[in-house]
């Protein structure tokens, strides 16, 4: 998780507690450079249900309600969460096995698009959030929390291991 505060509280910390979970909470603004789902799952989850869409749309059927949601969902779930497709999200996050260098040379990688000029910028070119760190605060506040864990790369492959184990 992101670490943000509205997502530590008692009631989440004892739940955790008495089911035996161990939050891993990660550096802010780099979490969409260590979540295994964001840089592995989620984009094929996203294709696999717009064909599904597509697919019903040219049977008619247009409007997803839940009920369509869920049907959809359960008949790419197999496709999408597999072992290999799991073991190869935390491999591309640098978990699994443990790199660090992975997600290091993902940090220091210039933006595609650079911010408008000041002069040029209107309301609709200014960004909602304030902008992200610049690399080198990022590559900072990666050193200090990933490359020095508190938790070994042997529990988190055991972990990993553990979560593949029930699919």
């Amino acid at each position: 998780m992101d670490g943000h505060s509205s997502h530590i509280n008692v009631n989440f910390i004892e739940y955790c507690w008495n089911y035996k979970i161990i939050p891993v909470c990660l550096p802010p603004h780099l979490t969409h450079l260590l979540q295994p789902l964001d840089l592995v799952i989620f984009l094929p989850l996203k294709r696999a249900y717009s064909t599904k869409v597509d697919e019903y749309a040219a049977c008619g059927i247009t409007g997803i309600n839940k009920e369509y949601f869920l049907k959809i969902l359960g008949e790419i779930w197999p496709q999408i969460y597999t072992k290999a497709l799991i073991r190869s999200a935390f491999e591309a996050a640098g978990l699994l096995p443990y790199n660090p260098n992975r997600a290091l040379v993902r940090c220091s990688a210039r933006p595609s698009t650079p911010p408008p000029h000041p002069a040029e910028a209107t309301i609709l070119s200014l960004p909602l959030h304030p902008p992200p760190p610049d690399s080198a605060y990022a590559r900072s506040r990666y050193q200090q929390t990933i490359l020095n864990p508190e938790i070994t790369p042997e529990a988190t492959e055991a972990c990993v291991n553990s979560l593949i184990t029930h699919l």
